[in-house]
Formats: C-alpha cells, structure tokens, sequence
C-alpha cells in the first residue's frame, strides 16, 4: 500500500474484481434495468492524489462509490474542531454508504495513497419509480461504516498486531493478497488505534521490526 512519500495509483494495493465488490449487487441490478430507463449503466472512474479530498461531511450526497484501488480514511471532527482518522478504506469498501439515509455525508474522506474510485451517481437511483424499488433496496442494504478503532483494547503491540490482521482479512476476503508496506504519519496510526500518541512504545516496536519512524511518518513493515 503505497510505501514512498509520493507514488502513483499503480504501486497502490488493488484493484479489487468487480465481483468481489461490496457495490457488485447494486452494479449487477443496474445493468438489469432496461436500456430505455436512461440511467448510467456503469460507475466513472475517479483517480485521487494522495491527500486529496473525495468529500467532506456535511455536503449533499451525490453519488456513491467504491475503492476501486488505493486506500482511503475517513475521519470526524472533535468538539474542538480538530479532525481524526477512524477507519482505513480497502478495495472493494463503499464510501458514503451512510449518506443514503442521511441524505448528506457525515466524515470527511481523504486519499491516504493514489487511490482510483468508483463513483455512482445516487440522486436517480433513490427515485420512487416501482422498477427502481430492488435497486434502492440493495443501496440501502450496503449496511454501516466500519471503523478501525471500535473495540480495540490492550497496549500498542496488542491493537497494532489486531489492526493489522484484521487489515489483512478484510483485503483477503476481496481476493486481495496483503503483502504491504502502509505509510501513515504518526498521528493517523495512533487514531486508528484508539490511542492519543505513539510515543515510546513506537520506538520499541521499530527496535522489534514492526514498524520503521521516518520523521512524522510511521511505515508498516512487509510481514507474511
């Protein structure tokens, strides 16, 4: 997952099949819809920079999509005004699935590497039309926001070890082999961690090859 500072969306981990896509079902009764209905038959490819913003919480939802290949976080925003990352997006994850009953979005999501996503427009799709009732159905069954920092418990090693293997399966379970190296900086680990810094116990672990310091930047070592 993109170990240099810079990278292209080629050296990002992915693609994900199409099949193995959380939108897959959603694509699938789309192109059941007859051709007379006018309606976009297959999502635009969106390429994203590495720290360039898909949306931000509070706009209107447009459209939905998909991680076709890279990854991508979301975060939220603190009393305080300051914005924390709470869930990595692998190939084949939805974005804004919570915005079809919200109607606007509620994170931000920002590219952590070159990502390529799958944009669907939703506005068409959520009409009242009785052939559009399965499809709006399948939209709404695209189920809630996982977030990475849920229920992790222990010290550094023990969420670390956790985050990473669920990591893994998660990209696994798309068909996806995880040999990675994944560049974060220091503070989006912690987040996603649960924890308020890295501090010292982000020095031993370096000491024990889990991971590699470079300066405000925290790189997950390749493990098998």
């Amino acid at each position: 997952m993109g170990g240099s500072h810079d990278g292209s969306v080629d050296d990002a981990v992915g693609p994900v099949a199409c099949r193995a896509c959380d939108l897959f079902e959603v694509c699938a009764l789309i192109n059941a819809l007859p051709i007379a209905s006018g309606l976009q038959r297959c999502p635009t490819l969106r390429p994203l920079a590495r720290g360039e913003v898909l949306y931000r919480a509070g706009t209107p939802a447009r459209h939905v999509y998909a991680v076709r290949k890279g990854t991508v976080k979301s975060t939220a925003t603190r009393a305080s005004g300051r914005s924390y990352a709470i869930t990595l997006h692998v190939p084949g994850e939805v974005l804004g699935r919570e915005s079809v009953v919200r109607g606007c979005h509620a994170h931000d999501v920002i590219a952590v590497t070159p990502a390529m996503i799958c944009e669907l427009p939703l506005e068409p799709y959520l009409q009242s039309h009785q052939e559009l009732g399965p499809l709006r159905a399948g939209i709404e069954r695209l189920g809630p926001l996982h977030t990475d920092s849920a229920g992790m418990k222990g010290g550094m090693r023990e969420r670390l070890d956790a985050f990473v293997a669920e990591l893994k399966a998660r990209l696994r379970s798309r068909g996806i082999e995880p040999d990675f190296a994944l560049d974060l900086r220091k503070r989006e680990l912690a987040e996603l961690l649960g924890l308020r810094a890295l501090g010292r116990a982000g020095q031993r672990m370096q000491r024990a090859g889990s991971i590699r310091l470079q300066g405000h930047r925290v790189i997950l070592q390749k493990t098998p």
